[in-house]
């Protein structure tokens, strides 16, 4: 079988937009991939530090917590 001449222009498109820049398109696969598992990740970790808090270092804890977002967004 061969394939719908519809289709073959934008194979042929494609084909030479990844030997041209496969590198750009590899960075922006990357970077998606990492963001994903970021945008995962972030909750368990929270959970988890959430969980380690103890009475007795709640608020200097806290207070390093903000302070390290603070230092992060500035």
């Amino acid at each position: 079988m061969t394939k719908p001449a519809s289709n073959a222009p934008i194979a042929e498109i494609f084909h030479a937009y990844w030997k041209s820049d496969w590198r750009a398109l590899s960075l922006v696969a990357a970077i998606v991939f990492l963001s994903s598992a970021s945008g995962i990740a972030a909750p368990y970790l929270f959970s988890r530090l959430v969980d380690r808090l103890t009475k007795e270092t709640v608020v200097s804890d806290l207070l390093w917590a903000f302070l390290l977002y603070a230092r992060w967004w500035e």
